[in-house]
């Protein structure tokens, strides 16, 4: 009976010190598991978050160089339109009028925004050339047109002859009301001489120059072309664009706060940046970043003048960074983006704290078990002195088991297996033990892979958006000067989008002095991929109507922009589009309707509006080879023309009932048709939002109004 006894005295005490030295271990083997998973946690976070933020700062990159060099083509684009009008001018003259313009020499200060023509009084001025100089006058109309279009930038718009005249408008992006002329330019200046164009007369070709000084003191780049006479060359037509411009459009995205921009060009000199100081920023004596000290600095420009594109780390001042770049292919230039390496960090930092927090609450959890497995093994160890040695055997199998069982498989989690699982089937508190830290390392690792997913995607969506919706806004035409429109017609427009960026769009420009051209139009689809199609279809329609093979055939104009947009169509997008041309002095206009919403016209005379007549042409792009036929009125002075998108007629309130076309021509009668045009276009917007109310607005909303002011 004693050896029974002290036998299963024996038996029971070591199975409590087993019980005690055991949950002891899991006490301390849980603390080195919790390190490791941090560990683990933070290894790999940190790496998810360095290869998101420079995919990111990736796509920046390229999305930014691609805006500037957009850019360059739309320069490229206007000088070449410039140079084939001066070529017609002066090798059809018999369809042209001489005219005369502000001289400077003569006539003193002339107004930013208005032509002028100049040469030097020390050019003998034959009867010849002034005869040439006052034909090439006409083509005064279209350089303010692509001035207008420049949104107050500080350049020039010229045409330097052969013959030493040029004829030049500039604008100032400051509040100046007249061109500046120093003593310098009324006294020497002569086109020929510049360096804008020698380059393009030996090129023979259009070419992008260097930054250079003008004459005015202004940093400019000069994109030119030659223009002929019948003769052969006979002079370079030209915009001249200052800093400033390419600065605002490189400064207008950030991703970050440590964030900043710059571009190389091809000798891998800073042209503009938006650090101010340091070695990425501008300098006097344009060095060569390709010998710069820090080896990494050297080693990235080496790779942006040689055009790759690509993501980085260098050091900067002494601090990491993370650069991205990309090539602007159109000129040759590279545009660059940094952002400090501990701000491309910080995001793990949080995922950090966030993964103390869970694993403390854990402990708290644990302790309490723990306890109570402490308490429950002192009756255990004084009801086992009645049981004999085999109960006392049995009972130690059954504690010490599972715990080794729960211990080892910490240890396997522990070593940063996430995927390994506790299998302990007990009956009691230490399986569910094993079954809450298996749901714990479930939940923990679903967490990690899903807060890494959605922080990357919100931040690439975001920062594409961003940079979409500032190019969408940047390519709306804004209203014309007032010297434009003043006594003739008076015009506005506006849009909303649904989302970020649209597939509504406006458009309105003069094809000469007295005709008026104006687009409304809406894209299937929304989004980014809508947005895409609008800037293509703008462009298309633009340029055909800008060159039209006939005068007044807007049918053609709207069939030939339908059979281009239809070519590589392969995602069988459309736009429906209304697009008409206003002649001013009689009030004439010729419109093509291509499957878009009626417009609504008003009468001044009668003070009634109705929707305007038109026939049921397709959908532009829909289709190659449709035909479009075109319709003309006759508008009287205050007369007016509202067209508009179905984001109008079609706007739906919580009750998913429509706005409808008839409410909208009972609103327009019910309205001073003869206000501000900024007042009626707020007008019906508050109007519309009163039927919305709290619904989201369901589709893009466009507005124009055109009103003749001019008397016939």
């Amino acid at each position: 009976m004693l050896l029974a006894a002290a036998s299963v005295l024996v038996t029971v005490l070591a199975l409590f010190l087993i019980s005690v030295l055991g949950i002891t271990a899991l006490r301390g083997i849980m603390g080195d598991w919790q390190e490791s998973v941090k560990e683990f946690a933070v290894k790999n976070l940190e790496t998810i978050a360095q290869e998101e933020s420079t995919k990111r700062l990736a796509s920046m990159a390229r999305v930014k160089a691609y805006v500037i060099d957009l850019a360059m083509q739309y320069y490229r684009s206007d000088v070449e339109r410039l140079s084939f009008k001066m070529t017609d001018i002066l090798t059809h003259a018999e369809d042209y009028q001489p005219r005369d313009l502000l001289n400077p020499s003569v006539d003193g200060q002339v107004p930013v925004n208005t032509p002028y023509v100049f040469y030097n009084p020390k050019i003998a001025m034959t009867p010849e050339i002034e005869a040439e100089y006052r034909l090439a006058s006409n083509i005064a109309e279209d350089l303010m047109s692509t001035a207008n279009l420049g949104e107050g930038a500080q350049a020039s718009y010229y045409v330097g002859s052969k013959n030493g005249y040029i004829i030049c408008v500039d604008t100032y992006s400051g509040e100046e009301e007249y061109v500046n002329f120093t003593e310098e330019f009324l006294e020497t200046f002569d086109p020929r001489e510049r360096p804008w164009y020698k380059q393009t007369k030996a090129a023979g070709d259009f070419i992008f120059t260097d930054f250079y000084f003008d004459m005015q003191g202004y940093l400019v780049i000069d994109g030119a072309m030659p223009y002929y006479d019948a003769n052969g060359f006979a002079g370079v037509v030209g915009v001249g664009s200052s800093l400033d411009t390419f600065q605002h459009m490189m400064e207008s995205v950030s991703m970050g706060e440590t964030n900043f921009n710059f571009v190389l060009d091809s000798k891998g000199a800073v042209l503009f940046s938006s650090r101010y100081e340091g070695e990425l920023s501008v300098s006097v004596n344009q060095e060569d970043l390709r010998e710069s000290a820090e080896k990494t600095i050297a080693e990235a420009a080496g790779k942006m003048t040689a055009g790759e594109n690509g993501v980085m780390p260098v050091i900067l001042d002494g601090e990491e960074y993370y650069l991205a770049f990309a090539p602007i292919p159109t000129i040759g230039w590279s545009f660059g983006t940094l952002i400090a390496a501990e701000e491309v960090n910080q995001p793990f930092v949080n995922m950090r704290q966030i993964l103390s927090w869970q694993l403390n609450e854990f402990n708290k959890r644990l302790e309490p078990f723990l306890a109570h497995m402490q308490e429950m093994a002192r009756p255990i160890l004084a009801l086992l002195f009645v049981f004999m040695l085999a109960l006392g055997l049995w009972m130690s199998r059954k504690f010490s088991k599972p715990i080794t069982e729960l211990t080892e498989g910490v240890k396997h989690i522990a070593q940063g297996n996430l995927d390994s699982k506790l299998n302990i089937k007990t009956d009691d508190e230490i399986e569910h033990l094993a079954t809450c830290f298996n749901a714990m390392t479930d939940e923990l690792k679903k967490q990690m892979q899903n807060l890494a997913a959605v922080t990357a995607e919100k931040e690439r969506i975001e920062t594409e958006l961003n940079v979409a919706t500032g190019i969408q806004a940047g390519m709306l035409p804004k209203n014309f000067p007032a010297e434009v429109c003043k006594d003739r017609f008076e015009l506005d427009a506006v849009t909303y989008p649904a989302r970020e960026v649209g597939g509504d769009f406006y458009d309105f420009y003069l094809l000469d002095d007295n005709h008026l051209a104006i687009t409304v139009a809406d894209v299937s689809g929304k989004g980014i991929p809508a947005s895409l199609f609008m800037v293509i279809s703008k462009t298309v329609l633009k340029n055909f109507a800008m060159f039209a093979a006939e005068p007044d055939n807007y049918a053609e104009v709207m069939s030939r922009t339908n059979n281009q947009l239809c070519q590589g169509n392969d995602e069988m997008m459309f736009v429906t589009v209304f697009f008409g041309v206003l002649e001013i002095s009689t009030g004439r206009f010729v419109y093509v309707n291509g499957g878009h919403n009626p417009p609504v016209i008003y009468r001044r005379a009668e003070n009634r509006c109705e929707f305007l007549n038109v026939k049921k042409n397709f959908v532009v792009a829909g289709m190659e080879d449709v035909p479009f036929r075109q319709q003309e009125i006759n508008l009287e002075h205050g007369d007016l023309i509202f067209a508009y998108s179905d984001g109008v007629n079609e706007a739906m309130n919580e009750a998913h009932e429509e706005y409808t076309s008839e409410r909208l021509l009972e609103f327009m009668n019910g309205t001073d048709c003869a206000a501000p045009l900024e007042d009626l276009l707020a007008a019906l917007r508050t109007d519309v939002a009163k039927h919305v109310g709290a619904a989201e607005q369901s589709d893009d909303i466009t507005m124009l109004a055109l009103r003749l002011t001019a008397k016939k």
